[in-house]
Parts: C-alpha cells; sequence; structure tokens
C-alpha cells in the first residue's frame, strides 16, 4: 500500500521507501529516478544497477528485461549483454531483432563492427542506406574530388594543380596536370619553371626546351617552345626545334 507516502515512494511492508526505477539519495534519504543506461527492480534499494554491455534503458526502469540492445548490436533476448552487427551487416533498431545484410554493390559497405547503416564506399559519398529507403543515396566523387573514407558525406578537393579520376579513393589519386610537378601524387604541384615544359599528368619531372629556345612557366608541350629572340626554327614540322642564327 502507497498510501500516505511521499511521492516515488511505496510501503511495501508498511515503511515509505523509494519505489522500484528510483534509488535513495544519501542521508536525506529524498528519491531520484533512475537515468537512462540504469534500472532498479527492488523498492527501498539504494543503487540503480547498470544495463549489461551494449544495452540502454529509459529513465525509471524497473527491470532487467528494459535493458536493451542498441543500434548496431543484437542479443536473443532483452537484458543481456549484446553483440555487434558483423562487417556487412547493420542495424537501426534496438532491441533483440537481427541485423540486416548490406545491398551486394560496389558503392555501398559496411566495414566497421555494430553499424547502424549501410555506408558509401570509398570514392562515392552520400548518406548511404539504412534500410528505410528503396534507394541507396551514394553518388561518385567527380574528377578532382576523392575520398579516401568509408561513409564520407562530401568528397575533399584535390590539391592544387592537381586532378583525379572519377571515384577516386585515395590522395595520391590526385595527380599534377599537365605543365605542373611534385615530389610525389597527392601534393600541390608547381609550376614548371620558364624554359621548360610537361606534356603529362604525374610526377614527371619537366623537359627542358631544346638549345636556344624558351616557353612560359607552366608549359604543357614541345610546340611551347619557341626560339628566342634573333633564332629561328628552320623545320617545318612542329613536334621538331631547332633554333638557328638568321
Amino acid at each position: 500500500c502507497t498510501f500516505g507516502c511521499p511521492a516515488n515512494k511505496t510501503a511495501p511492508n508498511g515503511v515509505c521507501v523509494c519505489d522500484r526505477g528510483f534509488s535513495v539519495v544519501g542521508s536525506t534519504r529524498n528519491c531520484t529516478q533512475c537515468l537512462a543506461g540504469t534500472y532498479n527492480a527492488v523498492a527501498g534499494s539504494s543503487t540503480c544497477a547498470q544495463c549489461p554491455s551494449y544495452t540502454s534503458s529509459a529513465d525509471i526502469s524497473t527491470a532487467l528485461l528494459d535493458c536493451k540492445c542498441l543500434q548496431g548490436y543484437t542479443a536473443s533476448q532483452d537484458g543481456i549483454a549484446c553483440n555487434a552487427c558483423l562487417a556487412g551487416t547493420f542495424k537501426n533498431a534496438s532491441g533483440t531483432g537481427p541485423c540486416l545484410t548490406c545491398p551486394e554493390s560496389p558503392i555501398i559497405t559496411s566495414s566497421e563492427l555494430g553499424s547502424t547503416k549501410c555506408h558509401c564506399a570509398r570514392g562515392w559519398y552520400g548518406t548511404g542506406w539504412s534500410g528505410d529507403s528503396r534507394f541507396v543515396e551514394c553518388w561518385p566523387c567527380l574528377g578532382g574530388l576523392y575520398t579516401a573514407t568509408i561513409g564520407s558525406a562530401e568528397c575533399s578537393v584535390c590539391p592544387s594543380y592537381t586532378t583525379s579520376l572519377a571515384q577516386s579513393d585515395e590522395l595520391i589519386d590526385c595527380k599534377c596536370i599537365k605543365g605542373y610537378t611534385a615530389a610525389s601524387d597527392g601534393m600541390l604541384c608547381v609550376a614548371c619553371a620558364e624554359g621548360t615544359y610537361k606534356r603529362m599528368e604525374g610526377t614527371a619531372t619537366c623537359t627542358a626546351c631544346p638549345s636556344l629556345s624558351t616557353s612560359e612557366k607552366s608549359s604543357q608541350e614541345l610546340t611551347d617552345c619557341e626560339c628566342i629572340a634573333g633564332y629561328t626554327n628552320p623545320n617545318v614540322l612542329l613536334s621538331s626545334l631547332t633554333c638557328g642564327g638568321n
């Protein structure tokens, strides 16, 4: 009977004690509610018990069975420690439901344990797939962009004067554009100096223009090399440059 007891107290043996879902606060004997992730199944108990691993409960929980698996975790029943969903699976609801398999697709993945959704693969970006939609919301990174992380919400921009193919998934996929060079892929590239050119992407060195010719910075082709003042090129073919005096 709870007659005559203050709020949140009960009197199972004729003495007012804290009700289930509450615990005693120090010498004041006041009652405080058990917080989420804890419970108290015994009236008059001085402490709230912690839920098992990877479970949680609502405020003022009164039983071990109120402790339910977190999203991304599962178990055969409520009130016991839960196990993480395996890689390639996910679970977006709490409780004892099963882990669901991610769609078989090169653009979607779930590489980590305890996933709550299927994430976009590296080289793709978006919100992924959580089983609530018919559509996988992943889009490929365009040229000049990349994502090296699973589940990226957006693509990263390659360093200055570099570019990449669509769906690039590493920083080193960003390669120097023509007319620029660097010590390695994935770095900011610098322009080929005057008098040099570079006709391919990547880390190749800049090639010097033929004797008695020069070019502007960041030149891309041999044809960008022109004879310096006072010299001419007698060759008809643009792919050949030999400068001589007038």
